[in-house]
């Protein structure tokens, strides 16, 4: 059987560089471990402000937490990245995981 394994990092007031460069490292570590990651990172024109508000999101955090924490039932471990108290989505993510 796969294990599969998410990660939940912060990313907002961040570069490009910070994330992708924590995110790679973490995918490194977990895939040494035997994790198959998740693919978790939404970005696009399907996650962009505009369109999510007309879809009639308000509450655009809340709608990505419920979308990680979607990811997260399908999971057998997630990796918290640094920073958890820096993030409501992280620490939501944290709280549920626990």
């Amino acid at each position: 059987m796969k294990k599969l394994a998410m990660i939940s990092q912060p990313m907002a007031g961040r570069s490009t560089w910070e994330i992708d460069n924590e995110r790679n490292r973490a995918i490194a570590e977990l895939e040494r471990r035997g994790y198959y990651v998740v693919n978790t990172f939404f970005t696009g024109a399907w996650h962009g402000k505009e369109k999510l508000e007309g879809q009639g999101v308000v509450q655009i955090s809340l709608h990505f937490l419920a979308k990680s924490l979607e990811k997260m039932s399908f999971c057998h471990a997630v990796y918290f990245c640094n920073c958890l108290c820096r993030c409501q989505v992280i620490s939501g993510n944290y709280m549920c995981a626990v």
